[in-house]
């Protein structure tokens, strides 16, 4: 069972939060609250807490720099994964906040019911969860330059080491729309494809992708 802790300080959003996790077999809230300056007090009473949803832009009543407090919830606490939940998509911001060691980036207006669940399951599994809008401009490299946005954000999750299907729910696209788009990939990126097995490839294309995005 996944155990969750939800902090929104907005009531409506964080019923929300709430419902659509309560529809899942294998997650449970077992922490909330409205109000940010609870939130070390919740993860204390909750030590066995597997993921922590949080929108860094709330007020916590005293500054709160998620580039500077999320390593220091990290650090005391390595068994919590944060899953930043926030309406903020400015490419800067939502860089360094990735950059200061969050496994997930959902934006509020993606479609909740549908991403929330697996974001959280992903999170849990200490692998990486984005919104379609956040990966697509994620990291400025010069991948950039030579695929389309949809090929972005399959090579990104497919570099986490997702697999066709993962990749699939994450982009809200079809198993077989992302299989048969992999080829052009691989193309764009020079890969030959010559005997080469399909899972040869995909570690070909993940290698050179995290190098150019390094």
């Amino acid at each position: 069972m996944i155990k969750v802790i939800a902090i929104d300080d907005h009531p409506l959003m964080l019923r929300s939060i709430v419902e659509i996790l309560s529809l899942e077999r294998d997650i449970t809230v077992i922490g909330q609250s409205d109000r940010a300056q609870n939130l070390l007090q919740l993860i204390r009473e909750h030590p066995e807490a597997n993921v922590l949803i949080l929108d860094p832009g709330m007020p916590f009543g005293e500054p709160f720099n998620p580039l500077t407090e999320i390593p220091l919830l990290k650090q005391r606490f390595p068994d919590v994964h944060v899953l930043v939940l926030s309406g903020e998509d400015n490419p800067l911001i939502v860089r360094k906040v990735i950059e200061a060691g969050t496994k997930g980036y959902l934006l509020k207006d993606d479609n909740l019911t549908l991403r929330l669940a697996e974001a959280v399951r992903t999170v849990a599994r200490r692998q990486r969860f984005y919104s379609p809008r956040i990966l697509t401009y994620l990291f400025e490299s010069p991948l950039d330059t030579c695929l389309n946005d949809s090929e972005l954000g399959i090579l990104r999750l497919l570099s986490e080491g997702y697999s066709n299907k993962g990749i699939a729910r994450a982009l809200n696209l079809s198993e077989k729309t992302v299989r048969n788009m992999l080829p052009a990939i691989y193309l764009k990126l020079g890969i030959e494809h010559g005997n080469r097995e399909a899972s040869n490839l995909r570690v070909i294309a993940a290698n050179k992708a995290r190098e150019m995005m390094s």
